[in-house]
């Protein structure tokens, strides 16, 4: 069994569950939920939908075979510089117009493309 660690406020899509499963097998994800300031301290949120004091994500990934997340830029940075060998993936979607009747305002949805591997950040900036 493959764990794997999803770092995002919504729950897996059974779509994204699937695609892991046809790639790893067996798995078992276990979900966090909070802000997360950076990698290196404790912050509040929820593990499985449950209240917690959650420890610093540098050292709650180490348990885990995989770490999925939705994180901005920055985070994703941190989280990268201490996976070390653990593989860190992001879900890919496509935003989609959905059918609405004519004068209504457009709706779209998200749909799940695939999962995509986090290999570097860089931003590269100059003066403006």
């Amino acid at each position: 069994m493959t764990k794997v660690l999803w770092f995002s406020r919504h729950e897996m899509t059974a779509p994204q569950i699937e695609a892991l499963e046809a790639k790893l097998g067996v798995v078992q994800v276990e979900q966090v939920d909070g802000t997360m300031p950076n990698v290196h301290i404790p912050f509040q949120g929820k593990i499985n939908g449950e209240d917690a004091e959650i420890p610093p994500f540098k050292e709650l990934m180490q348990g885990f075979d995989v770490v999925a997340i939705v994180a901005p830029i920055q985070l994703q940075q941190q989280i990268l510089s201490v996976a070390g060998e653990t593989p860190v993936i992001l879900a890919e979607s496509k935003r989609e117009r959905v059918s609405v009747p004519e004068g209504e305002e457009p709706q779209f949805q998200f749909v799940f493309k695939g999962w995509k591997r986090l290999l570097e950040v860089k931003v590269l900036t100059e003066d403006f």
